[in-house]
């Protein structure tokens, strides 16, 4: 069996890092800077008519600054899954 299980793996799928959309937030309130991700293939719906895919994050900072102020992003992605439209609520994006 070890050797079948060795072939396997010599001849399986290899491994690949999933597409991850990364951005950073400012809270509009305090200041924080919030790290956010988005997993192209597991966090993203389908649009209604099927064109692309969108997805809605909301951050919320350590408390650090006793501010728990909510942060929400609004991704687009077009059908093959590039950022087409972006929008924040409490914040402003950091490049």
């Amino acid at each position: 069996m070890g050797i079948l299980k060795n072939l396997a793996r010599l001849f399986g799928p290899t491994q690949y890092e999933k597409p991850i959309y990364h951005f950073t937030a400012k809270c509009s309130r305090c200041g924080e800077l919030l790290q956010g991700r988005v997993d192209l293939h597991n966090d993203i719906s389908l649009d209604d008519d099927g064109s692309g895919f969108h997805c809605t994050k909301v951050l919320i900072g350590e408390g650090g600054n006793l501010c728990f102020n909510k942060v929400t992003v609004s991704l687009t992605f077009d059908s093959k899954r590039s950022l087409k439209n972006r929008e924040i609520t409490g914040g402003t994006f950091e490049e």
